[in-house]
């Protein structure tokens, strides 16, 4: 946990006093490299962008995607996961989704994750 932020009891997160959005964002990225294992030290950056777009989305005029390569057993799904879970509305859909399946979480403002 960083030293910004603090647990209720409840498990959920609460940042002492008023964060900016600095320490918030280097929050986020300190929690990626204590979960994550990355090749490069600016990798945790570009991800912690990417999670905060997912919540502005709406404001922005353009927004950029994560390609996540490697071979198998390299922890793919596991970036996505934490993705996910730290994103605005984060869906995982996997490769054998029906078009449709894909349109209706589109539709319903979810910011999808294509695993292959």
């Amino acid at each position: 946990m960083p030293e910004s932020a603090g647990i209720n009891p409840d498990g959920t997160v609460v940042w002492r006093g008023e964060p900016s959005g600095k320490v918030v964002f280097y929050d986020v990225v300190h929690e990626l490299e204590r979960l994550l294992v990355f090749a490069h030290p600016a990798i945790p950056r570009f991800v912690a962008l990417f999670i905060f777009q997912t919540y502005l989305r709406d404001l922005l005029r353009n927004v950029f995607y994560l390609g996540i390569v490697g071979t198998k057993g390299t922890g793919k799904t596991t970036v996505l996961e934490v993705i996910r879970e730290l994103s605005y509305r984060g869906v995982l859909i996997g490769v054998g989704s029906s078009p449709a399946a894909i349109a209706r979480t589109l539709n319903e403002g979810c910011t999808p994750f294509i695993v292959s």
